[in-house]
């Protein structure tokens, strides 16, 4: 994965190099010529012993990474598509997440489609006012506080 990453962004020849040179020691260590598939190798034992199983993440992960160095990078966009940590691809979404709920609320009354918890760090307002309204509303809050502003000293 990350030689991947590092031939995407460096296209520095060694990461292709490493990557076929890996390639290569899986097939000679680790090949089972029977079924044509590959084994994980007990690295306690000298020298290293098969261990008869194949792992999925071997094909969904490994090989996909390797694959991916040596295609070409319109084959994955890096700008429109995101991994998951078992090498999933994911489509980044280009809609503002805020305008999501108000469709929602719009297409059902005015009705919050979800009560996100406030969160400080992120200085993003994502809670329309249906979803503030109802939670003021559910916390019995006379008055409500700015999340965004919680990081400031009182009276400043």
């Amino acid at each position: 994965e990350s030689m991947f990453y590092q031939w995407r962004y460096t296209k520095d020849q060694k990461y292709r190099d490493w990557a076929w040179e890996i390639f290569l020691s899986f097939n000679k260590y680790s090949k089972v010529t029977k079924s044509g598939g590959y084994s994980g190798m007990i690295l306690d034992a000298m020298p290293p012993a098969a261990d008869d199983m194949m792992q999925s993440f071997f094909l969904a992960e490994t090989l996909k990474y390797l694959y991916l160095i040596f295609a070409e990078d319109d084959v994955l966009d890096l700008n429109a598509w995101v991994f998951n940590t078992e090498a999933h691809p994911f489509r980044i979404r280009e809609r503002d997440p805020k305008a999501i709920w108000q469709d929602w609320e719009a297409a059902h009354d005015g009705q919050p489609a979800y009560m996100p918890p406030t969160i400080r760090h992120l200085k993003v307002r994502t809670e329309t006012k249906a979803m503030t309204d109802a939670r003021v509303k559910s916390n019995g809050i006379k008055a409500l506080v700015d999340p965004l502003a919680l990081d400031k000293a009182p009276g400043s």
